[in-house]
């Protein structure tokens, strides 16, 4: 009944001095099947894009695009900072894969632009023209 007590004080204690709080989370998502050769034949599409900014500074992006059999897995590490309603992520680290477990060190940034609910990559406009992440928790 002790190790008990002790373990849940413990946990209650170290879940609040190593968690992070979370400022915002955007989430884009677009999931497709449709036939486009006229037969029974049917193709998914997936396109999750999700980013957490933490009150610390820091943020964790998680990509994951799937179309027919082959699919990318991207995980993005860094710092952030929002100036005249611009969002720019400084990208430290990134991890290919599910199954990789090391962090490539990394240096890139990313800029989003803010407005209302909803954040658009500025400076690839081939890649994402239409893309807006929407705000979910603030």
């Amino acid at each position: 009944m002790k190790k008990t007590l002790l373990l849940i004080i413990f946990g209650f204690i170290s879940s609040f001095s190593f968690s992070q709080e979370i400022e915002n989370t955007y989430i884009y998502k677009v999931e497709k099947s449709k036939s486009p050769f006229g037969n029974d034949t049917t193709v998914s599409y997936t396109d999750l894009d999700s980013l957490v900014i933490y009150k610390n500074g820091t943020f964790h992006q998680t990509k994951y695009f799937s179309y027919l059999c082959e699919y990318a897995f991207t995980e993005f590490v860094g710092k952030w900072k929002i100036e005249n309603e611009i969002l720019i992520l400084n990208i430290t680290a990134k991890k290919s894969g599910k199954d990789e477990t090391k962090w490539t060190p990394l240096t890139e940034s990313v800029v989003y632009k803010i407005k209302r609910n909803n954040i658009k990559l500025i400076g690839e406009p081939n890649y994402t023209r239409r893309k807006k992440m929407k705000l979910v928790r603030e």
